[in-house]
């Protein structure tokens, strides 16, 4: 009997290293890599997911990913030309 696996799963060939998104008693997530095989699958032509990016560009392995701006829009109490004239 086949072993089923989602679609999208891919095939793993090899840990290269961890990640724990959960906060530890320190207030920081932790993070694990294996440099020498890193380096080894990056040179063969192994493209990181953008979530992988991100978390080897927090680790000087690639160089960040630049962020989107976040937009805050205006309050629109504070916008002076459609106000009406308050003076009359």
């Amino acid at each position: 009997m086949e072993k089923r696996q989602a679609r999208n799963s891919g095939v793993r060939k090899e840990d290269v290293g961890w990640w724990d998104p959960n906060p530890a008693a320190d207030g920081n997530m932790h993070l694990g890599l294996n440099f020498d095989r890193l380096k080894y699958w990056l040179t063969a032509g192994a493209k990181p997911t953008d979530k992988v990016a991100e978390l080897l560009g927090h680790a000087g392995v690639l160089p960040k990913v630049p962020q989107m701006p976040h937009y805050n829009p205006r309050d629109p109490k504070d916008d002076t030309k459609w106000r009406p004239n308050e003076d009359k």
